[in-house]
């Protein structure tokens, strides 16, 4: 949320991303040439959610076949809100060359599957579940809001998910 120009009320505005979005994705896109795994610190109100929905989950779905991208978080309203922002995003593609059919039955608030690519995105919830995610092999994993999981918990979870990544 931010004030739109011209406003004196808060409302849902489009964020302005700056040439450090460009390092921010490089350096996510370097993590994957190297195999290695990042964790990124985040602040308020800088896109986050949108950097990471836009950036990294809508391309991986967007481009990468068959990759499953997952967000999970401690709480579903954490996830909901990362899910909600890639889904808007993706389909802000629609009549676009890169927008991709879901599949039917395919579409709901906390799944998307691309019908002919097979990519996948899922939201799920690890409040009292670290092995929510271990039933996957996801290309890529957010862990959203890593601060208000239980005490452990994330890294349980991380290390749950760690090896179906391999």
């Amino acid at each position: 949320y931010g004030l739109a120009p011209g406003t004196t009320v808060k409302d849902y505005v489009t964020p302005k991303f700056i040439d450090i979005d460009y390092f921010f994705a490089r350096r996510m896109e370097m993590m994957v040439e190297e195999g290695k795994n990042g964790f990124e610190m985040k602040a308020r109100q800088l896109g986050f959610s949108e950097k990471m929905g836009g950036i990294n989950l809508g391309w991986n779905f967007t481009f990468v076949r068959a990759s499953q991208n997952v967000i999970v978080a401690g709480t579903d309203a954490d996830q909901q809100n990362t899910f909600n922002k890639t889904k808007n995003g993706l389909d802000n593609l629609k009549n676009t060359q890169f927008y991709k059919e879901r599949k039917k039955g395919g579409n709901s608030s906390d799944y998307l599957e691309a019908e002919d690519f097979k990519s996948q995105l899922y939201g799920l919830t690890a409040k009292d579940n670290p092995q929510a995610v271990s039933r996957l092999a996801p290309y890529m994993c957010v862990f959203e809001e890593g601060g208000k999981w239980k005490k452990n918990q994330l890294i349980e979870a991380y290390n749950y998910v760690r090896p179906s990544q391999k």
